[in-house]
């Protein structure tokens, strides 16, 4: 098991052991389970050097346990992408397919401000994966290669729950703590020994969504924008070797990803 998988699940057993060790009562228990699609505007640049545009899909899921007045949440979103590629050296080329998975548990306390509006603060842990499939050839001949993203990540948010109305709003604001990237490029399927593998200590990730629930009776349904991005600074340096011989250096280079988009969902208790 890789370290920052490891990490993951210490962190993940902490806040379920602090949940059941509360001094809470049992008959206060309940849980939803929610579920939507999503679409989006997917960009990622390597400023100066190149960038991947285009849209994206996928599905967003949350189960939630409540317990009084404190909750555990896990959420996974998988999504696909589309994308164009141009950089200032190597051409371009069109029909990328990328492939986004992101792992969240989250323990937070609901705080009522009234009959009407709660504030919900929360932290957990995160672990996002990429596949970046990018082995064909662009404009300039240029050979590409498939890349496997892993973030580990700590997020810290807060959303307000309010009424106007007979509609239901909860925007939420995220700050994301980045602990530790790890960057695969496949070079192995374009002959070399080794593939290459970099990690990235630094960086930071926001995200935010502005969810509504207007005043219709069907399983809770939801709908609303939401942001993420990412913004990661440059790995370690890492070598190269062909036929047994050092032949390059190489590392991740400095980055930043937005997804902006719209999400529906549907909630069953």
């Amino acid at each position: 098991m890789s370290f920052p998988c490891l990490t993951a699940l210490i962190v993940c057993l902490v806040l379920m052991s602090g949940v059941a060790h509360a001094n809470i009562s049992r008959t206060n228990i309940s849980d939803t389970f929610e579920i939507g699609l999503e679409g989006e505007d997917y960009q990622y640049r390597e400023p100066d050097l190149d960038k991947d545009v285009g849209g994206g899909a996928g599905l967003n899921a949350t189960y939630q346990l409540n317990i009084n007045k404190y909750f555990l949440r896990a959420n996974v979103i998988a999504d696909f992408f589309d994308l164009d590629y141009s950089s200032n050296g190597t051409g371009s080329k069109s029909g990328d397919t990328d492939y986004l998975q992101d792992y969240r548990l989250m323990f937070g306390r609901g705080f009522s401000l009234g009959k009407q509006s709660s504030l919900q603060p929360y932290f957990g842990v995160g672990f996002r994966v990429l596949f970046d499939s990018g082995k064909a050839s662009t404009s300039t001949g240029a050979y590409g290669y498939d890349r496997r993203s892993e973030y580990l990540y700590i997020p810290v948010g807060l959303t307000y729950n309010f009424m106007v109305g007979r509609w239901g709003l909860a925007p939420t604001a995220e700050y994301d703590y980045f602990v530790q990237g790890y960057q695969t490029s496949y070079f192995r399927d374009s002959g070399f020994d080794n593939n290459l593998e970099n990690h990235q200590n630094a960086g930071y990730g926001v995200r935010a969504d502005f969810m509504v629930t207007p005043p219709i009776d069907f399983y809770h349904f939801t709908f609303g924008p939401y942001f993420r991005y990412w913004n990661i600074h440059d790995s370690d340096v890492q070598t190269l070797y062909y036929g047994g011989v050092a032949v390059e250096t190489g590392l991740e280079p400095a980055n930043n990803t937005t997804e902006i988009g719209l999400r529906t969902s549907f909630r069953f208790n």
